[in-house]
Order: structure tokens, then C-alpha cells, then sequence
């Protein structure tokens, strides 16, 4: 069971045209398991996106390829089901799975076609291997249902807290990650009362090893996250806030509180 199930009502696969059969055994299989398994998740089968095969024979027109399908049933199904909708139907009720080939470097093509989506055809995605597939684990299929029902906005654990904790409470999170070539900001906050749902936001620092984030920065990161929280909430907004801020020292403690 998981607390708050979702339905995946409007859902595509894109794969090349050689794993067509693989798409079909993923819907049957996600069907089969959200009904025998009593998760309450219902999922309906999905349209399957072909990519042609030829496109596999170099990496540069393989990946090229998939985001054009993808953008060609973003076009042709979501944007108009969306349009004609008259707001009753987001973009985060869509939701892309893409089946990452074999004899591809998975790192490249999930990180190419993960910024194409966001940019270009803003849906939820969820990327599975063919070798993923191949091992008929039911276990496995059990929790790409659970990820995707989580991206879905679906809760699948909750807390329980103490009366001392009230249910209009806000937990933040903020931490600046010095790995790769930039410093980058991270920042989360939590809009719903099991603290399960969140405002993230990300960016990079102007400079490389910098720890204290400028008040610009955080005071719109702060706003939006009311934001989230108040339309969330009917526009109530957050009596207590908890604030957990990884990576100061001692010495620096008097130029964050300022």
C-alpha cells in the first residue's frame, strides 16, 4: 500500500523500434501488478512512441531522435489535451518513459534527453534500461511504479509526528555542493502537513568554494516557497519553520546570522 496513490492515466513509452515488444511486456507487466499487489495505483496502458531503428547506428542521431518523438507526441497529444482542458489538465499529469537502448552510454543519453524534456516538453519522465527490463523482476517493476506514483505528487511514506509539531509547520533544507566545476545552491521546502511535498530550487554560486548564500538569493527562493505553500494550504501560510543549513562552521556562525 502507499499513502497517497495515483492514477497514470496519460502516460507514453518512447524505445526504438526493436524494443516495441519490451513496451508492451512494461505495459502489460505495470498493469497486471498495480491490480494483483493491492498498491491502489492504477495504471492504464500507455501509448507507445516507435524511434527507428537506423537512428541507434550513431549516438549523435540516436539521441536527436528520441527527443524528436518525444516532442512530436508532446505537440500532437499533451500540449492539445492540455489546450483543450481549459486548465482542469497540467503538464505533471503526463508522464514519458523512456527505455534507454542497449549499447548506448546511459549517463549521456539520460542526462541529454532528461534537460531536453524539462526544457522543451516540461512532463514528468522516468528513464528504465533494456537490461533493467531483461531481468523480469517483478520487485524491480514494483518500485518504478512506486518511483513514478512518487513523481506523480503521490505520497508513499509519511511521518508521524508529535502533538509538540504543528501541522502548519515548514521544514527547509539548504546546502551548498562544491563539487564539479561550480558551487551549487540547493534549497527545499516542505508546503503540505506530512511534510511530504516540497518547493526545490537549485542555482549556481557566483564563485567557486563560496559557502554564504547572498539574502537575494535566498529571499526569492523563500517566496516562492511560501507561494507553494499558501496555494497549497488555501492560503494559509506556515506558523513555524525548521531551517537545517549543512556546511558552516563555527567561525562563520556570526556572518550567517547576520
Amino acid at each position: 500500500m502507499v499513502h497517497e496513490p495515483k492514477a497514470f492515466e496519460r502516460f507514453a513509452i518512447i524505445c526504438l523500434e526493436k524494443d516495441v515488444q519490451n513496451a508492451h511486456y512494461i505495459n502489460d507487466k505495470f498493469y497486471n501488478l498495480s491490480l494483483q499487489k493491492g498498491l491502489d495505483i492504477r495504471v492504464e496502458y500507455a501509448d507507445i512512441c516507435p524511434v527507428l531503428d537506423k537512428a541507434a547506428q550513431h549516438e549523435e542521431y540516436l539521441l536527436e531522435a528520441f527527443a524528436s518523438s518525444i516532442q512530436n507526441y508532446y505537440n500532437k497529444k499533451v500540449l492539445p489535451t492540455i489546450q483543450a482542458s481549459n486548465g482542469a489538465i497540467k503538464h505533471s499529469n503526463f508522464i514519458f518513459l523512456v527505455i534507454m537502448p542497449d549499447h548506448t552510454n546511459h549517463q549521456d543519453f539520460y542526462s541529454f534527453l532528461k534537460n531536453k524534456i524539462n526544457c522543451d516538453s516540461p512532463v514528468i519522465s522516468q528513464f528504465v534500461a533494456n537490461r533493467t527490463i531483461a531481468k523480469d523482476n517483478d520487485r524491480i517493476f514494483l518500485n518504478i511504479i512506486r518511483q513514478m506514483n512518487a513523481k506523480f505528487g503521490g505520497d508513499l511514506w509519511r511521518m508521524s509526528f508529535g502533538p509538540e509539531i504543528s501541522q502548519q509547520t515548514m521544514l527547509v533544507g539548504i546546502d551548498v555542493c562544491h563539487k564539479g566545476k561550480q558551487s551549487t545552491i540547493g534549497f527545499c521546502a516542505t508546503y503540505d502537513p506530512n511534510m511530504c511535498k516540497y518547493y526545490a530550487q537549485a542555482s549556481s554560486q557566483p564563485v567557486k568554494g563560496q559557502e554564504i548564500i547572498s539574502s537575494t538569493i535566498l529571499s526569492d527562493y523563500f517566496q516562492r516557497a511560501f507561494q507553494s505553500y499558501r496555494e497549497f494550504n488555501n492560503g494559509a501560510m506556515p506558523r513555524h519553520i525548521f531551517i537545517y543549513r549543512d556546511g558552516v562552521g563555527d567561525s562563520m556562525r556570526k556572518q550567517v546570522i547576520d
